[in-house]
């Protein structure tokens, strides 16, 4: 009896073995990955997880749209099995990297070929083409991933990209997508205001501009529903309303977001210096908007916005627009705090800027304490 049962065990175990191991075998190498940007090799990372290695060509601090297609860069992406870009015409640079690899499976055309910013709506489209009007692009501007719940669409577009390439993660990689997504949510808007307004009508409220304004028309339980904002939202509420110029059209869907007026471009035209005239221009504007804010990307050359920031007074925040654009920006998350937090920093302190006497020389970074006598006793005198 025992010898028969001991058997059918190991009978059953032959049986059930193989498929358990197909399920749980290790996976046999891990899905190569590149990607144009630090900002796509972060979202890649946070949906392929422990399934896939991932390198970024472009540096953080580097500008996008000007990367040189090194040898370095073609032999780097030769054994790619899956190559991402931004889209939007922003790395014109990607095909002569990927063409020089040779690796005919990352072709513009094949399922190793993956645009991160697939089906978003841009915003800046231009209405005429022309090489007169500067470096203009043609699908709008490019930097859809300063928007979080966009950068969501991008993580969802490089999960059906990978899930091309490598089926059996399938599973693996949904679960890593909505895991992101839940974790961006809550960081943008806080538990609260998810769950009163729900994520489907939030994101049509930012995507229509009318987020910032319905929140404090609205009420819930005899509260501005401004007063349930969590995490980004209600970190960048100073932000609000706030005036700023920006160097280059970068900053378009951060400030749809977080409700910051982008009143023009310090460029005349996208990637050509502007000239005497546009910047009187500019400077004319921002004395008479009283603009506090001059945004420019830390790979940007800051010598003009600091020469407008003395005629006008406004400050200049330099930012990273990319995850690696600084130390300690080793993530998406690190990234919008990161941003969040500078222009949040710049803006508290042109603010006391204002507070002080304008009498007073402030160049020394030392504010001088008027002198105070100390009080006399009163000589009375009489008759």
């Amino acid at each position: 009896m025992h010898a028969s049962t001991r058997f059918l065990c190991i009978a059953l175990a032959a049986l059930i073995t193989p498929s358990a191991a197909s399920v749980c075998a290790p996976q046999a190498r891990k899905i190569r990955v590149v990607c144009t940007l630090p900002t796509l090799k972060a979202l890649a990372s946070e949906v392929g997880g422990e399934r896939v290695v991932v390198t970024a060509l472009a540096k953080g601090d580097q500008d996008p749209h000007f990367v040189t297609p090194t040898p370095v860069l073609m032999r780097d992406t030769r054994e790619a099995d899956l190559f991402i870009e931004n889209g939007f015409s922003l790395e014109l640079w990607a095909d002569q990297v990927v063409n020089g690899s040779g690796n005919a499976r990352i072709f513009r055309g094949t399922p190793g070929r993956a645009v991160a910013g697939e089906g978003i709506a841009a915003l800046e489209v231009p209405q005429v083409l022309s090489r007169e009007f500067g470096d203009i692009h043609p699908q709008g501007n490019p930097h859809v991933w300063l928007d979080p719940l966009q950068a969501k669409v991008m993580a969802a577009n490089i999960c059906e990209a990978l899930k091309r390439i490598d089926p059996a993660g399938a599973v693996y990689y949904d679960s890593r997508r909505d895991d992101f997504s839940a974790r961006i949510d809550t960081a943008l808007f806080g538990p609260e205001l998810l769950k009163i307004i729900g994520i489907q009508k939030l994101t049509r409220l930012v995507w229509s501009g009318q987020l910032l304004s319905f929140l404090a028309d609205n009420q819930f339980g005899g509260k501005p529903l401004a007063a349930y904002a969590g995490g980004w939202l209600k970190a960048a509420q100073p932000l609000s309303g706030v005036k700023a110029y920006e160097f280059h059209k970068v900053w378009a869907y951060f400030a749809r977001v977080f409700g910051i007026q982008l009143l023009g471009t310090i460029e005349e035209r996208p990637g050509i210096p502007p000239g005497p005239q546009h910047v009187r221009q500019v400077t004319e504007t921002m004395r008479a908007a009283k603009v506090p804010l001059i945004l420019v990307d830390n790979f940007y050359d800051p010598a003009l916005p600091n020469s407008l920031a003395r005629q006008t007074g406004a400050a200049v925040v330099i930012l990273p627009n990319q995850v690696e654009g600084e130390p300690g920006v080793a993530s998406y998350f690190a990234l919008m705090d990161r941003l969040i937090a500078k222009i949040n920093e710049a803006l508290q302190a042109k603010s006391l800027d204002a507070q002080r006497d304008p009498a007073i020389p402030q160049s020394s970074g030392i504010r001088i304490k008027p002198l105070r006598l100390p009080e006399l006793p009163c000589l009375c005198f009489s008759n």
